[in-house]
């Protein structure tokens, strides 16, 4: 029950489509603990438009549902050690980002985080509604990244 109770439902950017925004994205829970970290890559107010240029990251720890921390990470994802090293040293568990490319996604992926692509919006209700374990898709889908699929 308490593994039930602590489950978040997650937006899992599915590998065979890496890249194509047009194919379904599919809500899957993050089993495990009950406590997780989660990266935003961060423009201001608002989720980083493209992963390429963000230069912050919103750190969060949830817990129960409930955001706990938030804290902020410089971040550069044309670094030499590579965005994804970066996002396993932190610990991260799970990226909400903008657009991200191919390699990055994949290289992403390969380090076991789990990613939730093509989001735009305030970061701080994407923050809370992720935390709570409600969709983001389609609300807060990037114009012009659609979703196919009944009941979408």
């Amino acid at each position: 029950f308490l593994l039930l109770a602590c489950s978040l439902r997650a937006l899992l950017f599915d590998r065979r489509y890496a890249g194509n925004p047009t194919v379904p994205l599919r809500d899957k829970p993050i089993k495990g603990r009950c406590q997780m970290k989660l990266a935003i890559t961060v423009w201001g107010e608002r989720v980083s438009p493209v992963f390429d240029s963000a230069r912050t990251l919103l750190i969060a720890h949830i817990k129960n549902r409930k955001v706990t921390a938030v804290s902020f990470e410089p971040f550069d994802a044309r670094m030499e050690a590579g965005p994804a090293d970066k996002l396993n040293l932190l610990d991260v568990k799970v990226l909400i980002c903008g657009a991200i490319s191919k390699n990055d996604s994949a290289l992403i992926e390969s380090r076991n985080i789990r990613l939730v692509p093509f989001i735009s919006g305030d970061v701080n209700l994407i923050l809370e509604l992720f935390a709570r374990g409600n969709s983001l898709i389609p609300r807060f889908l990037m114009p012009g990244c659609g979703v196919e699929g009944p009941g979408i």
